[in-house]
């Protein structure tokens, strides 16, 4: 039997700690250490594995490195028995790249340099027909006329959960019916409208009713979690709102207070945009995380497209407008009302 190039004790202990205790597969990460019975001691469930085989023969051997390179803590992964054995049994998968990518990113992660996750990837784009859904069972020419279908995605791309995830929807066009959707395994969403808030004065015999409600541009998607590598798809059809929308009016009034939603390159006001909060576990503490995505808007086909999600809404200034349900005053020869936000 060929002699092995085990890790000396010092190799052992050092790449243990620099993993934390815990497995470096991002996909695992297992605690490799916990209490004993003893009150002195503890018990150790992971292992130092080698990146490069220590003896000829062996997993991803490399017959160009010494002894000493094959016992060195650059040849050295702490992992937990399992995922060491998969390595082990499934070369191929498992390159000596690979791995050593892998315990850098944990490393990494370990020292929070990594432990903030990336920003999930949302888009929001018209597709280019409309799609048969329970709310739509037929499309007529008609439909193809009044209605776009908008599909917008969710994608988590990291290995934490995010979680208590909100996203405000602020759209150029007001939300019709409801599409298709696939939401992840264990994830509980919903997706309502937003209303201006208002505020009643009243004298005498005069009475304020609730309006019915309107189709509304401003809608908030709520989920409690999307899991690690997971995506929300969810598709909705959209009609031209009831209010004049701010393209048409800067076209209108040239030189007004609205400019063209078109040119936001130019002058860096967004009308039209996705804006979202969410919560990762940091150290056993939840962090905020936000996020913003302009959209652009154009009139004459009323397609939307996203640009890329980022982590402040600079340098953009944002026109909100919110739709209103409505009110209806009833007065008396004793009584006046008024209605306003």
């Amino acid at each position: 039997m060929a002699n092995r190039d085990d890790f000396p004790k010092r190799v052992k202990t050092t790449v243990a700690l620099r993993a934390g205790y815990l497995c470096s597969n991002p996909d695992c990460r297992r605690p490799t250490s916990g209490p004993h019975s003893d009150p002195n001691k503890a018990i150790i469930t992971g292992e130092a594995a080698h990146i490069r085989a220590a003896s000829e023969n062996g997993p991803r051997y490399d017959p160009n490195q010494t002894s000493d390179d094959r016992k060195a803590i650059t040849n050295a992964i702490w992992l937990c028995g399992d995922c060491n054995k998969k390595i082990d049994t499934d070369w191929s998968a498992w390159t000596p790249e690979k791995i050593l990518e892998m315990k850098t990113s944990h490393e990494r992660w370990i020292a929070a340099e990594a432990m903030i996750p990336s920003l999930p990837k949302v888009s929001l784009e018209t597709l280019p027909t409309l799609r048969l859904s329970p709310a739509l069972p037929e499309i007529t020419s008609e439909a193809l006329e009044q209605l776009r279908e908008q599909q917008l995605i969710i994608d988590n791309p990291n290995a934490v959960d995010l979680v208590n995830f909100t996203l405000t929807l602020n759209l150029p066009e007001a939300i019709a019916r409801p599409g298709l959707y696939e939401l992840p395994i264990g994830t509980r969403a919903r997706i309502r409208s937003v209303e201006g808030a208002q505020q009643v004065s009243i004298s005498g015999d005069a009475t304020v009713n609730r309006a019915p409600p309107v189709l509304n541009t401003n809608h908030l998607l709520e989920a409690d979690k999307i899991g690690p590598r997971s995506k929300i798809m969810a598709a909705f059809y959209t009609v031209k709102p009831l209010f004049t929308m701010p393209y048409e009016l800067c076209r209108l009034n040239p030189g007004s207070d609205f400019e063209d939603p078109e040119k936001m390159d130019e002058h860096k006001i967004c009308h039209f945009f996705l804006e979202g909060q969410y919560q990762f576990l940091l150290r056993n503490e939840y962090v905020n995380g936000f996020f913003f995505v302009p959209l652009l808007f154009k009139a004459d086909s009323r397609c939307t497209t996203s640009y890329p999600v980022q982590d402040t809404v600079d340098p953009w200034q944002t026109w909100r407008g919110t739709i209103w349900r409505g009110a209806t005053l009833h007065t008396g020869p004793g009584g006046s009302a008024a209605v306003f936000g």
